[in-house]
């Protein structure tokens, strides 16, 4: 929606737990306090290279993949990613839309309720002090804020508090802005948030997990790790419907299911798709409206 180069070839975009609305790395000046990617390059070829030459770009072009993420695993405090490379992205995504220079289509958004279930392992903090401790670290005068929205009054509650907290860094806060900005401008959003909990072995440990949705989108139980069950049978069939409907005309809605209301800045309704959907306001407000505040910070950052 914010490549030049892409405008015109679609009509809508649905966007499943993915987004990229925080501060971007630039190409050849350094920002938000991130070195440009252009030294992320330089960084990767020496190490790439022998110890009195850098990689040519010949060489790093033919490495295997695996090798490439190798060689990034050794370059320390860099990493690769979307840039502004005055091309591709212009600009920061953020900024296009905030200036309404997106592609002005409609869009379908949402996230999961447990998405960071399935990437925070043993590196979660174990007890209060240490959940504050980082809480200081990474938002610092925000940081009270931050333990406010997500507040532990034990070592028990940590680990619970810690996973929602990236789910919502990750992936919830995202959505919700792409669809706030989506619906400033003159396209229709359509917000949702996943819940239903696939019957697998693990679902206490994961629950709605991040793709958990895809296989009821696409209605291919076949490739799922679990039996599906009468409700799982019946929310892939409406979201089926749904998605088509949405590709087909724009908008979601149609005969014989829940209504889906646009999303609207004031009431910031939003659908629930679980064993029973719901129509539901203000998205995990209090925790999104941390995040979005956190990375307007960010993005001020010379």
């Amino acid at each position: 929606m914010t490549a030049p180069a892409a405008e015109g070839l679609f009509h809508r975009a649905i966007g499943q737990s993915g987004a990229q609305f925080g501060p971007m790395t630039h190409l050849s000046e350094d920002r938000h306090a991130r070195p440009a990617a252009e030294k992320t390059g330089v960084a990767f070829a020496a190490i790439a290279g022998s110890e009195d030459e850098p990689a040519s770009l010949e060489t790093m072009r033919a490495m295997p993949a695996k090798e490439v993420l190798a060689t990034f695993g050794k370059t320390p405090n860099r990493r690769s990613g979307p840039n502004v490379d005055g091309w591709v992205f212009p600009d920061e995504v953020h900024a296009i839309f905030e200036q309404g220079k997106q592609s002005r289509v409609p869009v379908l958004v949402g996230s999961n309720a447990d998405e960071a279930t399935t990437f925070v392992g043993a590196g979660a903090p174990a007890t209060v002090e240490e959940f504050r401790r980082r809480a200081m670290t990474r938002f610092g005068d925000l940081a009270e804020e931050f333990l406010e929205a997500y507040p532990v009054s034990d070592d028990a509650d940590v680990r619970e508090a810690f996973v929602a907290s990236m789910g919502d860094d990750w992936f919830t806060w995202q959505m919700r802005m792409w669809a706030r900005l989506t619906a400033t401008g003159d396209a229709k959003a359509y917000l949702y948030h996943f819940t239903r909990v696939p019957p697998i072995p693990e679902s206490d440990a994961y629950g709605a997990y991040h793709g958990a949705e895809i296989v009821y989108v696409f209605g291919n139980f076949h490739l799922a790790s679990f039996t599906q069950q009468a409700e799982d049978e019946r929310l892939a069939e409406t979201m089926s419907s749904y998605w088509i409907n949405f590709a087909t005309t724009g908008d979601p809605n149609g005969e014989g299911l829940p209504e889906w209301p646009a999303y609207e800045i004031e009431t910031e309704p939003y659908l629930e798709l679980g064993a029973t959907i719901w129509q539901r306001t203000h998205l995990r407000e209090r925790e999104c409206d941390f995040f979005e505040k956190h990375y307007a910070a960010e993005r001020a950052k010379p």
